[in-house]
């Protein structure tokens, strides 16, 4: 009896303390076009910042992310418009949330197709705007991005990819970052996983 108030009490709080970062972007993009990248942030506390990290598949580091706004549980990053001869985009989604710690999703990637029509997840628009990076030295440019745009280095206590381990020392530098390490997009307990534990309390 003790050994399932044990159990029932661990997944519980597994449950309720878990937090979960998806991404509701179309896999597909055509060429000439900046991409929005929308997320849903199951944060119970409060998001402090959100930020998508994004960067060419032949691009071995993150160079820079775009900040992301946020309408409660909805957040918006978006991405300068790829090169012709970018093919494939990774991406990944960051937060801090106000009980001071840093979340990280997994990496998500973008498909480049050919299309008839703009994605809705697309938009026309030549305004500049600004990105950030954690890296030690601000890049000019991204690698396989071009647009009207300027990147800014964050100051140490704001490289959250350092904390959450997106971005090395190497590459970015000391953090000074208060935040802590929160942990991966976590997942809801599966059916499967559900049904597990179920038949194994009844064995108990």
């Amino acid at each position: 009896m003790l050994n399932r108030i044990i159990l029932l009490f661990s997944i519980s709080f597994l449950y309720l303390n878990a937090f979960s970062i998806n991404s509701v972007t179309d896999e597909f993009y055509a060429s000439g076009y900046r991409i929005n990248v929308d997320a849903i942030i199951d944060e119970k506390t409060q998001i402090v910042e959100a930020r998508v990290y994004f960067k060419d598949k032949r691009n071995r580091k993150y160079q820079a992310f775009s900040k992301m706004i946020c309408k409660k549980k909805l957040c918006r990053g978006v991405l300068p418009t790829p090169n012709e001869d970018t093919k494939e985009i990774f991406y990944t989604i960051l937060y801090k949330s106000v009980s001071n710690k840093v979340y990280i999703s997994k990496e998500y990637r973008l498909l480049k197709r050919e299309m008839l029509m703009l994605g809705k997840n697309q938009i026309k628009d030549n305004n500049s705007f600004t990105l950030g990076t954690d890296l030690k030295v601000s890049p000019k440019y991204v690698y396989g991005f071009k647009d009207n745009y300027s990147i800014i280095k964050v100051p140490s206590k704001s490289k959250f990819a350092i904390t959450a381990g997106l971005i090395s020392t190497k590459d970015g530098g000391k953090s000074k970052v208060s935040a802590k390490y929160g942990g991966s997009s976590a997942k809801e307990i599966s059916p499967t996983l559900l049904g597990g534990v179920v038949a194994l309390l009844l064995v108990l």
